[in-house]
């Protein structure tokens, strides 16, 4: 049975675009919260299929959903003007994102909202499962730290140290509930050729201060592609993220700057060991430095780093052999 629950409000964003197949269950899962003191703007980016039938299909007679199109402009502008609106009409203590192709427990908000207001947090990060149309498979681990601070959120945006192998590991919004206050001054970069939403986690993390875990999946995110990471282009936008992350933390700590750093270093290695990747390592000289000698650089990449950064022919011959133990392997 659903709650209706007057206090706080909770405003949830839904971008979505050619998502028409798999909306329904999206907006469903929203539906059936036990928590029902919430609404969701429905962002239409321009999509060309069915996606704007469905939507209003599906949220006709609820006043709690309301259903906005745009012209084609990418998921961070689309988002940035949910969120103009929603500090324009006021009245929401908290924000949630939620892609229009995942699915949400029926106890996200419920559970979500105990956490951050009995902590008096900032931010809550709950557990999350990735799923395809054939199975599902989980990261279950959790670490035993409930309330941090932004270090430990950084670490967590850039799958780092204990949470690395977590179930809440990564920089994507939709695992986490904000306190609407800090959201205020915070938005989405609307580059294309970035992944944004590690930048805006960095963002938040710049302005947060309080933290709390939730230790369960309640979040349900639909994969489809299992091996992304290892996509060129998404290796490029995602290199390109870390490096506005970069420019980001330039006023930050020796101690933010270091993680954000290694974890930018770990791809942009990645992508020097691949055939037709080009980046300038020597740029990063200082930040190299710096994450060094505060022991945020791996063995491997200090000598990944010292080899492209400093040794063409030598980098040659590394990618050579690489290249002919791959294909003696496969």
């Amino acid at each position: 049975m659903v709650v209706r629950v007057k206090y706080p409000k909770v405003a949830i964003i839904v971008p979505v675009f050619n998502g028409a197949n798999h909306l329904r269950d999206c907006l469903l899962s929203i539906k059936n919260q036990t928590f029902a003191n919430f609404k969701v703007f429905v962002a239409n980016d321009g999509s060309v299929d069915d996606t704007g039938a469905v939507a209003q299909e599906i949220i006709k007679g609820d006043d709690r959903f309301e259903y906005l199109y745009y012209d084609n402009a990418g998921v961070g502008a689309t988002r940035n003007k949910v969120l103009d609106i929603i500090f324009k009409e006021g009245g929401f203590e908290y924000i949630a994102f939620v892609d229009g192709d995942d699915v949400l427990s029926e106890f996200y908000l419920e559970k979500m909202l105990y956490c951050i207001c009995s902590n008096s947090a900032d931010v809550c990060v709950c557990g999350y499962s990735r799923f395809n149309e054939n199975n599902n498979y989980r990261k279950k681990s959790y670490p035993s730290l409930t309330v941090f601070n932004e270090l430990e959120f950084i670490d967590i945006i850039f799958s780092r140290g204990r949470w690395e192998v977590s179930a809440v590991a990564g920089g994507m919004v939709w695992k986490q509930l904000y306190r609407a206050e800090v959201l205020r001054g915070v938005r989405f970069p609307i580059e294309r050729d970035i992944v944004e939403d590690e930048l805006f986690c960095l963002r938040v993390a710049l302005v947060a201060k309080k933290y709390v875990l939730l230790p369960e999946e309640l979040y349900f995110y639909r994969q489809r592609c299992s091996h992304r990471v290892f996509d060129v282009n998404y290796l490029k936008r995602l290199i390109a993220g870390r490096e506005r992350c970069l420019l980001e933390v330039r006023n930050s700590s020796e101690y933010i700057r270091a993680r954000v750093f290694s974890s930018f270093l770990r791809f942009v290695l990645s992508g020097l060991k691949s055939e037709g990747f080009e980046f300038n390592l020597n740029d990063y000289k200082d930040y190299y430095e710096i994450a060094r000698r505060l022991g945020f650089v791996r063995l491997k990449d200090r000598v990944l780093f010292w080899m492209f950064s400093g040794h063409p022919v030598l980098s040659v011959v590394y990618k050579n052999l690489r290249r002919m133990f791959k294909s003696v392997i496969n």
